[in-house]
């Protein structure tokens, strides 16, 4: 599986500990603690490479294209940063319309890698 360590499919999670008490008082104390539940479904993000693993920068998208809007947005505002020499702003700009014209899982701009 991408992305997985296979910790998952090996059974090496660890399990709860086993309910106590009747169901009607497991029911009760999960209404106390867990008034609302929320179900968000799916979320995407944008991952860069970075020594020794994968720094994330948020996991709120609702789409892998909406991850790839936004990478391709803030690749658009590096491109404008002059504190940045004009090959690297070409580079992040070339970035941005690749991610207009496809739909790639992994990006290289400027050094940098990119996953959605």
């Amino acid at each position: 599986m991408r992305g997985s360590d296979g910790a998952a499919l090996a059974g090496d999670l660890p399990f709860p500990p086993p309910a106590s008490g009747p169901p009607r008082l497991g029911e009760a104390r999960a209404r106390l603690t867990h008034p609302e539940v929320r179900w968000c479904g799916a979320t995407y993000g944008v991952m860069e490479r970075v020594p020794g693993g994968w720094m994330m920068s948020g996991m709120e998208r609702t789409t892998p294209q909406d991850a790839r809007d936004s990478l391709g947005w803030w690749l658009r505002a590096r491109a404008r940063d002059r504190g940045v020499s004009a090959a690297v702003r070409a580079a992040y700009l070339r970035g941005a319309e690749r991610l207009d014209r496809d739909r790639p899982d992994e990006l290289s701009v400027a050094g940098r890698l990119f996953r959605v």
